[in-house]
């Protein structure tokens, strides 16, 4: 490896794609190259964009740590273009790599999707291991090799980035082992962010996604998220709260809980950097990739709804409110006619 090449390149900005395009390199390769930069002393941020680059930026020893501490408090970002005011994602949850319910069919199955629909982002809300304990039979016990194994073989496209909240499998490794699947994700698969455990939030021009995944003992985060992704239910539900917060419940790509397989796809509207409108798509897999089901919310703020329904609650006092399009409303608004 040219160390001073790949350091010059840095110095650059060029995104990881060109750099391993004109060194001729892997992405993995590059990964491992970084490592041996931050033993140098030379460490680095990295800054993520909605077409899936990443770019690398030098920073000195006392702005690593305080870029860590930054995105811990205020979450991490994605920087789109100026002027667009659309985003398109994917959202999973509950993988259970290790657990003989696992689906990496499936899962490579939702990159294939992505890369014909033009879609970037993957959102992913928890459990991305089986960890330490499961209900059904594991395929691989240890928590390490578990880790090992998702590193190895969570599907990769360079232009695909996977945000992610540790979820209560993944943290039962941490708890009791010691086996930390966000550090050593963040050190040879840079194209998996995981922000933390419980509570992840992710930035996105003016406005705020959190994701989040149930561990005991650790409480919702909102703080000044508009849209709420939350694993570990392993089936679909949303509905705005609050007239302002949009909560959805994702479900699992793993067949535990004898639960169909199921990814959504979100398609958020942006207005003066806030997200306006979201549409909500579910897919589930029987055989093939299925669309199963389409839903509308508006995000304005000061808008007043009638229905009231409670199919979110995780406790008694939750109170749901749900606007739901016409199938008019959903013909207009799709072909530019509201």
């Amino acid at each position: 490896m040219n160390y001073a090449e790949l350091i010059q390149l840095i110095k650059e900005e060029k995104t990881c794609n060109e750099i391993c395009t004109i060194l001729g390199i892997s992405n993995r390769q590059l990964y491992n190259s970084l490592i041996d930069l931050e033993r140098q002393s030379l460490f680095y941020k990295r800054e993520y964009y909605s077409d899936g680059s990443i770019v690398y930026k030098f920073i000195s020893d006392d702005d690593a740590l305080l870029d860590f501490v930054k995105d811990f408090c205020n979450g991490t970002n994605i920087i789109t273009p100026r002027g667009s005011d659309n985003l398109k994602c994917m959202v999973i949850s509950d993988l259970h790599f290790g657990n003989s319910a696992q689906r990496l069919d499936l899962l490579d199955k939702v990159f294939d999707y992505c890369i014909k629909s033009n879609i970037h982002i993957i959102f992913c809300c928890g459990d991305m291991i089986d960890g330490s304990f499961s209900k059904t039979k594991q395929n691989i016990k240890s928590p390490f090799d578990q880790i090992e194994y998702f590193i190895n073989n969570y599907p990769f496209d360079k232009s695909i980035l996977t945000f992610a909240v540790a979820g209560n499998h993944d943290k039962c490794s941490y708890g009791l082992l010691s086996q930390d699947i966000i550090s050593k994700v963040k050190n040879y698969r840079h194209d998996i962010i995981i922000g933390g455990y419980g509570n992840v939030h992710v930035n996105i021009k003016k406005d705020r996604i959190l994701l989040h995944h149930h561990i005991r003992g650790t409480n919702i985060d909102i703080n000044e998220a508009t849209i709420i992704l939350k694993g570990h239910y392993h089936k679909y539900s949303a509905g705005i709260k609050d007239n302002s917060i949009l909560y959805i419940k994702v479900p699992s790509l793993s067949e535990l809980n004898k639960t169909l397989p199921a990814v959504l796809e979100l398609n958020l509207d942006f207005q003066n950097g806030k997200i306006e409108h979201v549409n909500v798509k579910q897919f589930i897999f029987i055989n093939r990739l299925r669309f199963l089901s389409e839903e509308e919310f508006s995000l304005n703020r000061n808008f007043n709804t009638s229905s009231s329904i409670d199919n979110l609650s995780t406790s008694s006092d939750d109170k749901i409110l749900v606007k739901r399009m016409s199938q008019i409303e959903k013909f207009n608004r799709r072909f530019g006619l509201k």
